[in-house]
């Protein structure tokens, strides 16, 4: 998948927002601009699926299937997966509390989130008129269809905007290790090895999932097709091992909450990554 310019738009967004809007719009910006791909994830579980890609990828799907989807998802990141995974994250530095005096009523964020998905989902649906040969821009600029050195140029966009999303991502690691490196730790993580091993043990599925269709398939088994399952199955079992994890997670918080505390006795602290603990 090509990377798409949404990283990059959502800097401004994060300095402008207020918390709430923070807490659902730019999740649902991440997310809507990965969703026209979400039927090549289906696919692994519904066999055929991938045929819907050509709808998540047009105008009127970007405002109907994907926006669908970009809601859903961010509700289950926002309502399900953020708080534990964010509690499970080893931390370098304290949280800080929300000193900011905007708000946002639900009605501002729902249209939030709808304006915020439609826009990520356009980054990438945009870009790839740019890095496909059945895109509107490919079909109607022959430049883009030009070859060069035996490649089209729109090959050249598609892989090498990858190649710099993957560089821009090992600096990031880099950057990030280094820091981690140089400071000390104020909270212990919160259920990190259960977390690592459901997503682990989502991947290990996925992969023998993949090992299994491919087995099953009567055509020959090509580098394109061991590059699209080891690029699917793993990671939609890795991010379904997740999902289950902090559903638990979640529903054993409630519990806990709702569990009557015995006047005198102390209340352990709590880290659910609320909005108003951490904007991540």
């Amino acid at each position: 998948m090509p990377w798409s310019r949404s990283p990059l738009a959502g800097g401004p967004a994060r300095r402008a927002l207020s918390p709430a809007l923070l807490l659902w719009a730019l999740p649902a910006f991440a997310i809507g601009a990965m969703v026209p791909d979400a039927p090549l994830f289906l696919d692994v579980l519904w066999p055929g699926t991938d045929e819907l890609a050509h709808a998540t990828h047009r105008l009127l799907g970007v405002v109907t299937v994907d926006l669908a989807l970009a809601v859903a998802c961010t509700a289950l990141w926002v309502l399900v997966v953020r708080g534990p995974y964010l509690a499970a994250l080893p931390r370098r530095r304290p949280l800080s509390p929300d000193v900011s005096t905007r708000a946002a009523g639900p009605p501002v964020i729902a249209v939030a989130v709808a304006g915020f998905g439609v826009a990520g989902t356009l980054t990438h649906v945009l870009w790839d008129d740019f890095t496909h040969l059945r895109g509107t821009a490919v079909q109607t600029w022959d430049v883009l269809r030009t070859p060069v050195a035996g490649v089209a140029v729109y090959k050249y966009l598609q892989h090498g905007s990858s190649f710099v999303g993957f560089v821009g991502f090992v600096v990031l690691v880099a950057l990030v290790v280094r820091w981690w490196r140089a400071s000390l730790p104020v909270a212990a993580p919160q259920h990190l090895r259960s977390a690592v091993l459901s997503m682990t043990a989502g991947a290990v599925a996925g992969m023998l999932g993949a090992v299994v269709r491919l087995l099953a398939t009567d055509h020959a088994v090509t580098v394109f097709s061991l590059a699209r399952l080891a690029a699917t199955y793993p990671v939609l079992g890795a991010g379904l091992g997740v999902v289950v994890w902090a559903a638990v997670r979640t529903a054993a918080s409630r519990r806990e909450a709702r569990r009557p505390v015995a006047v005198g006795a102390p209340v352990p602290p709590q880290d659910h990554g609320g909005p108003t603990a951490s904007r991540a």
